[in-house]
């Protein structure tokens, strides 16, 4: 196939490229890529030179969330999730040590702290999540 200009790429020859960037079995720039695809290497540069035109150009039309083989819409899902953890731990060192140690043990300690509290939420916090599934309205909550 060879193209004479970028508007002569139709969907379905981007689609096909995106289904083998998608895959991640071959780096796009690989010849071999060219080859699946049968195109000329003036054709298959068109559309690499062209990447945001065509992506831009054919995700208006839905055509980058399509199934390539049945050509059904991917569902698409939002969520918002809220991490609730609230303490207080008392460290093992008095406020006099604490204010006696250099800049880098501090710089230490206080590493040592965000890692336990960033374990505490995910061993003790509570999570509340919302999901709705965007083309229903289905609403799911745990």
């Amino acid at each position: 196939m060879q193209f004479k200009n970028k508007d002569d790429i139709t969907s379905e020859w981007f689609v096909e490229f995106l289904t083998i960037q998608k895959s991640g079995k071959y780096n796009m720039h690989d010849p071999r890529v060219r080859n699946i695809l049968g195109l000329d290497k003036e054709s298959y540069m068109m559309i690499m030179g062209n990447y945001d035109y065509l992506h831009e150009k054919f995700d208006d039309c839905n055509l980058l969330e399509q199934d390539t083989e049945t050509g059904d819409e991917e569902i698409s899902v939002s969520f918002q999730a809220t991490i609730t953890y609230e303490g207080t731990e008392k460290w093992g060192i008095t406020q006099n040590e604490y204010n006696d140690m250099s800049d880098s043990e501090k710089e230490e300690l206080h590493q040592e702290i965000y890692e336990e509290v960033v374990d505490n939420i995910h061993v003790r916090g509570d999570t509340d999540c919302e999901i709705e599934i965007d083309h229903t309205g289905e609403e799911i909550s745990y």
